[in-house]
């Protein structure tokens, strides 16, 4: 930094700061002090001089002092401004007393001023020494040589001075710039040193709660680098070990090494790109944890690096075993209640066939009409008990996700009539009038699950005879062509509605209109709820238009495919023979007595093992089996009888099952039955069987 530019820049700056450039302005101006007061002393005391002038370098070297005291004290600024002053009026002064002196006192007056005050008042100061110079010492009196000389030389030094001052001036103004750059660049480095070091905190806080380790190995120099996490995985503090190949290597199992050295090679060989297994990792603490590795080849600063990261899954396995084994416990629990349903169906179902069956032979028999009436209350009981047990186990197997559609031929028209033959007589006892309109384009055959579709209407019926208050009940269907493919129903009653916004409330299961004791209506509520359930199930539409007091409209429409149009098939008088395979005595009895009322001759076996030993010496039009029975039961039965150790390993055979559903569907099928009945026996479709088989 110049010297004049250090001492005088900065004159007007704040008295309070002293900054780097005030304390070097200082030092160089006592240095210049520290000279010039001595010499004025000395010049003043020794040397003989006119005492006219004498006062005048007292005078001066006083202000010296002065300048010395100011530049000492906060008041420093001023220092420079008297210097400048003092040397301009000092040689005016020696003019003035007509001092010979004065001319050498006018070179450093004229350099200050070049050097403070530039061109233009620089320039005024020195016309102003050369006018007094001219009228103290008249050029025309003592000549103009020496006054062009002296005014050749104070010219040369203002130039020097000013160039010089100009130089300073250029050269601060390029060091501002360059500094100004410096401190720009230097707090872009700071503020990216923070980004970094925040990075750098923010990546290991990452990796620790991510349980994330990291392995750099620089494959040029062999440099290898760990990340903190890298550490902890193996139980260590970062920095506590180097780095070392062989340390990670001796905690991976043996049995795994050789995996991983494998895809180590292909990837430093370039076989493949990346890899990425999972194995155990042994800790410091003789602990296992369980890692997925990865690995890949990279190129950082123009050098190839292997990177290997490490992903602690150890809670995560160990949530996939609780799951694993909470999922094993599920499926045991539910394969038990599985086996207890199906027992509890078999063994409800047993008894409660026979009251029924034992019903319906009072019934044929002559009874007065006291006695039907009680016959056909105690028949109504016995089939509302039978559709809450199926009810029941139905729903749970929805909730369970067991139950799923089993798409076969059928005939919509046919079946449709069978539900309509049923329900006919549970509205004729109440006198209720039952209307029923089929479209002509339902007698063929349909492609859909024909079971669930008769649950779904005969629930909508059951419902529309329970709550319509013995008032008219209108049964709808139609098949609505292409492109829509689709069944639509209607069931309608007259009964007292319920309001729409309590809709949601009876589709959810045990859902009721009442509550409390005193109740209108009987049921447990999982009519509607099956319902819906099953219509979602078959990707249905169901709607309900009612308002209280104004009977409910059900608006049902389920997809369903057409195959091809069926001839109807005449049904000739049956007279063929039978075998019934039945283990409860009261069934046999009961199915025997309704076989028999169709004109089939009927024999009669109690397991499995009987039929097969009857089979094998005489033939029957077809096999009634049922499918739980001891000793045998008619699974085995009728794969040993279509492992042809019977007459005829052909034979028709039909499952006479308590309930309907699809693992029993499944197991039939697999053990070679040609369909299946429900228990107890019903004459419509039995009515169809025998003209299929004994016409």
């Amino acid at each position: 930094m110049n010297i004049f530019q250090t001492l005088f820049s900065r004159l007007s700056a704040n008295q309070l700061t002293l900054d780097r450039e005030d304390r070097v302005r200082r030092q160089v101006l006592r240095w210049t002090l520290a000279a010039a007061i001595p010499a004025t002393g000395f010049h003043a005391w020794v040397q003989s001089n006119p005492l006219g002038w004498q006062p005048l370098i007292w005078s001066f070297h006083a202000v010296l002092w002065v300048l010395w005291l100011l530049n000492e004290t906060k008041a420093y600024a001023w220092a420079p401004r008297l210097a400048v002053l003092a040397f301009f009026l000092t040689p005016l002064g020696m003019l003035a007393i007509g001092s010979e002196q004065a001319l050498k006192w006018q070179a450093p007056s004229v350099v200050f001023a070049g050097l403070l005050m530039g061109w233009r008042w620089g320039g005024a100061l020195l016309s102003g020494n050369l006018a007094v110079l001219m009228v103290m010492h008249p050029p025309w009196i003592q000549g103009w040589l020496p006054f062009t000389e002296h005014c050749l030389f104070l010219g040369t030094l203002f130039l020097f001075a000013v160039l010089t001052e100009q130089a300073i001036r250029n050269d601060r103004r390029r060091l501002r710039r360059h500094r100004a750059e410096l401190e720009s660049q230097i707090e872009l480095n700071q503020r990216q040193q923070a980004q970094i070091t925040r990075t750098r905190t923010w990546f290991e806080q990452t990796q620790q709660i991510a349980h994330l380790g990291l392995m750099d190995l620089d494959l040029e120099s062999e440099t290898l680098l760990w990340s903190d996490q890298f550490y902890r995985l193996l139980d260590l503090e970062p920095g506590e070990a180097e780095p070392d190949l062989a340390l990670f290597y001796r905690a991976i199992p043996p049995e795994d090494r050789p995996r991983i050295e494998q895809a180590l090679n292909d990837l430093i060989i370039g076989t493949r790109l990346r890899f990425r297994l999972t194995h155990q990792l042994k800790r410091q603490d003789g602990h296992f944890v369980v890692v997925e590795q990865q690995g890949q080849i990279a190129t950082l600063e123009g050098k190839p690096r292997l990177l290997v990261s490490l992903y602690d899954l150890t809670e995560l396995h160990s949530t996939q075993n609780q799951i694993r084994q909470a999922l094993a416990e599920s499926d045991l629990a539910h394969r038990a209640k599985s086996a207890f349903l199906a027992n509890m169906s078999h063994e409800l179902r047993t008894p409660l066939n026979g009251i029924l069956g034992m019903l319906q032979l009072a019934q044929l028999q002559a009874v007065n009409a006291e006695q039907a009436e009680e016959l056909d209350t105690a028949e109504q009981s016995a089939q509302n008990l039978l559709r809450l047990l199926n009810s029941i186990l139905e729903f749970s197997e929805i909730e369970s996700g067991q139950t799923s559609l089993k798409a076969q031929p059928f005939n919509l028209a046919t079946e449709l009539n069978l539900l309509i033959d049923l329900m006919q007589p549970i509205f004729r006892q109440q006198d209720q009038e039952f209307t029923c309109q089929l479209g002509p384009d339902l007698d063929q055959e349909f492609i859909g699950d024909a079971r669930h579709l008769k649950q779904i209407l005969s629930n909508l019926l059951h419902n529309a005879h329970k709550f319509g208050q013995k008032k008219p009940v209108r049964f709808e269907a139609q098949w609505i062509a292409p492109p829509h493919n689709a069944l639509s129903i209607v069931v309608a009653d007259q009964g007292p509605g319920f309001d729409r916004n309590r809709l949601k409330d009876y589709l959810e299961p045990f859902g009721q209109g009442e509550s409390g004791y005193v109740r209108q209506y009987d049921g447990v509520g999982l009519g509607l709820s099956l319902v819906k359930k099953l219509v979602d199930l078959m990707e249905g539409e169901i709607h309900f238009h009612t308002a209280p007091g104004a009977g409910c409209r059900v608006e049902l429409r389920l997809p369903l495919a057409r195959t091809a149009k069926l001839n109807p098939t005449a049904i000739a008088h049956p007279s063929g023979r039978v075998l019934l395979v039945e283990d409860n005595r009261l069934n046999r009895k009961l199915s025997q007595k309704v076989l028999e009322q169709q004109g089939l001759s009927v024999e009669t076996a109690a397991n499995g093992e009987e039929a097969l030993d009857f089979l094998s010496s005489q033939r029957v039009d077809f096999v009634l089996m049922d499918l739980n029975m001891p000793v045998m039961d008619g699974l085995l039965a009728t794969r040993l009888i279509r492992a042809g150790q019977t007459l005829d390993p052909k034979v028709p055979v039909y499952g006479l099952i308590g309930r309907n559903n699809e693992q029993n569907q499944q197991e039939s099928a697999r053990a070679g039955m040609d369909g299946f009945l429900n228990k107890p026996l019903e004459s419509a479709p039995l009515v169809q069987l025998v003209a299929r088989y004994c016409a």
